[in-house]
């Protein structure tokens, strides 16, 4: 299994942290968009699956540009409860929310447990011309 990005150890008295980095821009290739989406959902579960002790946070920290920001938002792509998700805001992915994407979105997700994942919101700025995301893997119940 590929490592993360940053492990802080937990130490008595504070807890640690494991973050994952990903950067989503335009690349000038015909890239599909719902595989790099489904990339994103890939590595919460990796995140997800990576074994710690239980005295550590997950949060996996996004960044994008503009074209895929069109992509996020758009309707027909039934991923705004995710990208639009509001700081606190709590969203449950399991394997009917996954069943209602693509085969392209859905097949780029190995890392999928057929598990429940519940995220939270901890961050949603709009640097310009890009949009900053923060999730924190969450032992709560979505609303």
């Amino acid at each position: 299994m590929k490592e993360v990005d940053t492990y802080i150890l937990s130490v008595p008295g504070r807890d640690g942290l494991i973050i994952e980095f990903k950067y989503d821009r335009y690349s000038g290739t015909t890239s599909p968009r719902p595989h790099k989406a489904g990339k994103f959902f890939n590595d919460l579960y990796r995140l997800k699956i990576f074994n710690t002790d239980r005295n550590v946070k997950k949060w996996l920290v996004y960044l994008t540009d503009n074209e895929i920001v069109r992509y996020l938002s758009k309707e027909r792509n039934g991923l705004q409860s995710f990208f639009n998700l509001k700081i606190g805001g709590i969203l449950l992915i399991n394997e009917q929310y996954i069943a209602t994407k693509s085969n392209t979105f859905s097949s780029a997700i190995t890392c999928y447990d057929n598990e429940e994942l519940t995220i939270r919101c901890i961050c949603n700025e709009d640097p310009k011309q890009h949009k900053l995301q923060i999730y924190e893997l969450s032992h709560e119940s979505a609303i």
